[in-house]
């Protein structure tokens, strides 16, 4: 497996928190209809989907709708998740903990390219988030956030 680096570009006076992904490229390529991979994020993401538009949601995803293809989210089903009370609990407790920790703070996610946590989470000031993913996977979804997630400050390394 082969790490990716790239320039860090830093936003002078941002406040926000500052955005890293990694791709890993892995001896297999994702396609992206038959590609195990692929498929389980697509699923994952549908259940934040769901969740996001229950009527007492546990988490509410903005960007998850913008990267499921039209056919992943017919079936509205409401009944609750483990994926998503999981998700809950570790959203809550990284936000607990990087808020509890003084200086500088750095959280290393391992998703699955189609996790939007490192956007949707309020990161508290001076956070660098890194989010390790399969790069085909992470492009494609990049590509489709980019209307969406213009304000945050980024960087693809």
């Amino acid at each position: 497996m082969e790490v990716l680096r790239g320039r860090v570009h830093f936003f002078p006076f941002s406040t926000q928190s500052t955005y890293f992904s990694i791709r890993a490229r892995a001896s297999f390529k994702v396609q992206q209809e038959n590609d195990p991979f692929f498929q389980a994020a697509i699923e994952r993401a549908s259940l934040r989907f769901r969740e996001s538009h229950s009527p007492d949601p546990l988490l509410i995803d903005p960007y998850v709708g913008c990267l499921l293809p039209c056919n992943s989210v017919e079936d509205m089903d409401q009944e609750l998740h483990p994926y998503c009370l999981a998700t809950k609990f570790i959203d809550d407790k990284l936000l607990e903990t990087m808020q509890s920790t003084d200086g500088l703070k750095q959280v290393v996610l391992l998703t699955d390219g189609l996790d939007t946590r490192p956007y949707r989470l309020n990161w508290p000031t001076s956070t660098l988030v890194f989010d390790i993913c399969p790069e085909k996977v992470f492009r494609g979804a990049l590509q489709k956030l980019q209307g969406f997630i213009v304000l945050l400050p980024f960087c693809v390394c």
